[in-house]
């Protein structure tokens, strides 16, 4: 019942196998096909429901961990999420990419700010590195501490990250918001 309902109600299709996962001993064929779809239809809270389900101790992929976290942070259960991620192997970008935005929801300023730097540290392609960048300077941007934001924007070496267009714009915005419209106007 869960494919037949798949592009008509995905609620009702994530229902469905919901209701085969407990049935099937938990299997993870059906399990992983109702948290795809709920989290295409955005039902993080009901996806979140699941993995409270399953037996989290079995052995899931390092991505299968980010996945469900991702889930998990997105219907505001931070702790559960921590839970995930903490344990993860530590060259795992992605992990501490989500591992600071968890952070930085739960108010923890600090360790958001150190998750980043590492995710920094174990990034391997400009694109990473990027969009690392971008999201710091986003952060202290919408936390009100341009001063922190603009030397996020000062630290950066790579020439080929610095040229990027999208942090050029996110330098410009944080130079505009401390009124340093020189500074802004210079690097476009």
């Amino acid at each position: 019942l869960g494919n037949i309902y798949t592009k008509t109600s995905p609620k009702k299709s994530s229902f469905y196998y919901y209701q085969a996962f407990k049935l099937f001993n938990q299997n993870d064929d059906i399990l992983y096909n109702s948290l795809i779809i709920m989290a295409k239809s955005g039902d993080f809270v009901g996806a979140s429901k699941l993995i409270f389900d399953m037996d989290i101790g079995k052995t899931l992929s390092d991505d299968e961990k980010i996945a469900l976290s991702y889930i998990l942070f997105k219907s505001g259960r931070y702790k559960k999420a921590l839970d995930l991620l903490l344990p993860l192997d530590g060259n795992n970008t992605d992990a501490y990419i989500l591992l600071g935005e968890v952070s930085l929801q739960k108010g923890d300023f600090k360790s958001s700010e150190l998750y980043y730097g590492k995710a920094l540290k174990v990034a391997k392609g400009i694109k990473e590195k990027t969009a690392i960048y971008c999201r710091l300077i986003s952060m202290y941007q919408e936390l009100g501490m341009p001063g922190k934001a603009v030397s996020i924007c000062s630290s950066i070496d790579d020439k080929d990250i610095k040229s990027n267009f999208a942090i050029k714009v996110a330098c410009a915005k944080t130079y505009f918001q401390k009124e340093e419209n020189d500074k802004a106007l210079d690097l476009m």
